[in-house]
């Protein structure tokens, strides 16, 4: 399957893409005006705020790892402090459940 993939990717694909055609800039759509606005306001994301604060975090791996890890074992001794309350199977009321179905005459029991 894998082969297969690669193959499409390699031989076949380029073939459909250069029988595309492409709209002339008076044809474009709503639709796609919107997708390409949509799409330059995540490149300004990824640049402005995304991209500086993935270099600041792999500047300050350990301290990124660290404080995951504190949060994470924060976040095991919560429930075992007894601050925050767990019931992993709590007391049913009864040890049965009764139920009463009602159908109109006729209607058979398959």
């Amino acid at each position: 399957m894998l082969l297969f993939s690669l193959i499409e990717s390699k031989l076949i694909l380029p073939v459909h893409l250069r029988h595309l055609h492409t709209r002339r800039a008076d044809e474009i759509g709503a639709f796609t005006r919107f997708q390409r606005k949509f799409s330059h306001g995540l490149e300004t994301f990824i640049e402005r705020v995304y991209r500086p604060s993935l270099n600041t975090a792999l500047n300050w791996r350990y301290l990124v790892i660290s404080v995951f890890i504190a949060l994470f074992i924060l976040s095991l001794t919560l429930p075992m402090s007894g601050r925050m309350k767990f019931t992993f199977f709590p007391r049913v009321q009864g040890e049965f459940a009764t139920g009463t179905l009602q159908m109109q005459e006729g209607t058979p029991l398959k």
